[in-house]
């Protein structure tokens, strides 16, 4: 996931004029110094001029935990601060920012982050591309519910409820296993992105999270059967993204109806059994990945032919029968993978004509 940025282009202009180490800067609520080489610069911010700024991007320096004090003990009106890229190795040091709502810490080289369990506002939360390991617990723990002690998500109790809107721990060492009460404490959560960790165990029912639009939890370790419950009947899921774990049983969709949905990639999995029925309900998809797979049988028709499919890879799979007329009908398909299968019969003569 692409960093946010500060979406404001009305805020008001900083004008920074620097000779050696002293430099004059005029009152901003609005500050960005991405890859500006900024590690002795932040010595401004314990400036008057840096007291309102509510909005700051730092990312792409070479920032130390060191460099960033300043931040905690001046800046404590920010309201999102982004740090992407640079040479960070702890949190502690932020845990004072408490009017924080959009933190990005991605791609430094964080092996914690207690010092995020005390920013009770945050709704954005960036901590991909770093070296973090063993449970998510003091820092999401905190976030979802005032206390002063230590929780562990495995621990929680199904009252409790972030007001946490997106989620990324991408690219990691996370092990553990998905709580099962995670949908019911991140009911607001619109994008989750888990991948490339070493997540296990099953994933759980994700119903109560009604506002998910995007769900990755690719890479991971990851078994079990995907259960019935893993959306709510009205799910606005649109990117289902679980390729390369261990799952098994029938692919989903099943029972739940996912019309919004837009990418659905399961490729490298232990699936079985033939393609979900329900695939005909999701009109807007435009990524079928379900390469490496057990599934089998034939391709009914009729369900390959959304008008917006451009991708459809079933590659490595056992299914068998003609090679669906479908395909000759979608004027928006572009790469098709139907290799290492069972079909039978002369290939569509739009193969020829029209890819």
């Amino acid at each position: 996931m692409e960093s946010r940025e500060p979406r404001e282009a009305a805020e008001q202009k900083l004008h920074v004029s620097c000779r050696g180490s002293r430099c004059a800067v005029t009152y901003t609520s609005l500050l960005s110094l991405e890859d500006a080489g900024t590690q002795d610069f932040l010595g401004v911010a314990g400036q008057r001029a840096f007291q309102k700024l509510s909005k700051l991007s730092l990312s792409h320096n070479s920032l130390t935990d060191e460099g960033v004090v300043p931040l905690a003990t001046n800046l404590t009106t920010l309201s999102e601060l982004y740090l992407g890229g640079n040479q960070l190795l702890t949190t502690s040091w932020i845990s004072n920012l408490t009017s924080l709502r959009a933190v990005d810490l991605s791609q430094n080289f964080l092996h914690g982050y207690n010092g995020i369990s005390n920013l009770h506002q945050l709704e954005y939360l960036h901590l991909g591309v770093n070296m973090l390991h063993g449970t998510i617990n003091s820092c999401l723990g905190k976030l979802y519910q005032l206390k002063t002690d230590l929780i562990d998500m495995d621990g929680l109790g199904g009252n409790m409820t972030s007001p946490m809107q997106v989620l990324d721990l991408s690219e990691n060492k996370i092990l553990m296993s998905i709580p099962t009460n995670f949908g019911s404490i991140f009911q607001f959560l619109e994008y989750c992105d888990m991948s490339s960790n070493r997540l296990y165990g099953r994933i759980p029912s994700l119903a109560d999270a009604k506002s998910l639009e995007v769900l990755d939890l690719s890479s991971n370790n990851l078994s079990k059967e995907i259960l019935p419950t893993l959306t709510g009947n009205y799910s606005i899921l649109k990117s289902l993204l679980l390729s390369n774990n261990d799952l098994i049983g029938p692919m989903p969709p099943f029972r739940w109806i996912l019309d919004a949905l837009v990418h659905l990639s399961l490729e490298n999995n232990q699936f079985s059994g033939r393609l979900s029925p329900l695939l005909s309900n999701s009109s807007n998809l435009k990524t079928l990945n379900l390469r490496n797979n057990h599934l089998s049988g034939i391709i009914p028709e009729g369900l390959l032919s959304f008008q917006q499919l451009g991708v459809i890879l079933v590659g490595g799979n056992d299914f068998h029968g003609p090679i669906p007329l479908d395909l000759c009908f979608n004027n928006y398909l572009h790469f098709v993978d139907l290799s290492n299968n069972q079909f039978s019969g002369e290939i569509p003569n739009c193969f020829y004509n029209d890819f």
